[in-house]
């Protein structure tokens, strides 16, 4: 396998405030890697950092064996990288089909639009159903299904997720883990930055770093994690990582009828 994302001794926060501390971690091509770490760990950082809407201080980050610590954050979607961040970044007031159009200029419309809006409606026939209403109208679930179609149309190589399944109902949650799946098996690099939920998606994922306090503190095989529960308590923080409380369970995205 070739890497195609590495990360050597960056550093990088909010003004004075240091946040990440020297942290190294690699992706292979067609890899499925996830981030875990206590809320405050430097995952949203971390994944700001590599992507350039926050300036790293130090250490490098290299993409394709190219060095992209200095490129600025609007250059990587041309050079196939795709950032999903928490929130949910859409338009409200753009219809589903709008929000997609304006994703593929942002990379100068790589292929057809039609040809591009067909294959997202394929993984996602809900957004096809939705395609005129407004962002704003959509339920949680169906404004992340977007966000991830907005990264997916500009066909990244490299795609990152930043807690896309947080605060979502477990069937949407079902429903979003298999596209993920789906779209590393036809050969994008994935990182999952994950929060709820964590042995549901381990169970998909090839390695897991652990982030605490800024730093990456293990790495292992996520076939490591499955049985063992002593590991999990250390990744995790919990004796049941993928347990969800009853007040997430009956949050507002259930609807998928």
């Amino acid at each position: 396998m070739t890497t195609l994302l590495s990360v050597d001794g960056l550093e990088s926060g909010y003004g004075k405030l240091g946040v990440l501390h020297g942290i190294s971690m690699y992706c292979e091509s067609n890899e499925l890697v996830a981030v875990v770490g206590p809320n405050g760990a430097g995952k949203t950082t971390l994944m700001r950092a590599i992507f350039r809407t926050l300036p790293a201080t130090k250490g490098t980050v290299r993409f394709d064996g190219k060095d992209i610590t200095g490129v600025g954050s609007g250059r990587l979607s041309r050079l196939g990288m795709a950032l999903v961040p928490q929130g949910r970044n859409t338009f409200p007031d753009l219809s589903v089909e709008d929000n997609l159009r304006v994703a593929l200029t942002a990379c100068h419309g790589r292929g057809s639009v039609a040809s591009a809006l067909k294959s997202i409606y394929a993984d996602f026939p809900r957004l096809e159903e939705r395609r005129r209403q407004f962002a704003r109208t959509l339920s949680g679930g169906e404004r992340q299904m977007l966000a991830l179609s907005q990264a997916l149309i500009t066909k990244p190589t490299l795609l990152a997720l930043d807690e896309p399944t947080t605060g979502l109902a477990p069937a949407i949650v079902d429903q979003l883990i298999a596209g993920i799946v789906a779209i590393r098996e036809r050969g994008t690099t994935v990182i999952w930055v994950v929060e709820e939920s964590p042995l549901q998606i381990v169970k998909n994922v090839d390695r897991v770093y652990l982030l605490q306090g800024g730093t990456m503190t293990a790495e292992v095989p996520a076939s490591d994690l499955i049985e063992n529960t002593s590991m999990q308590k250390m990744f995790f923080g919990m004796d049941h990582a993928d347990h969800r409380s009853s007040a997430t369970k009956t949050q507002q995205d259930e609807e998928i009828s």
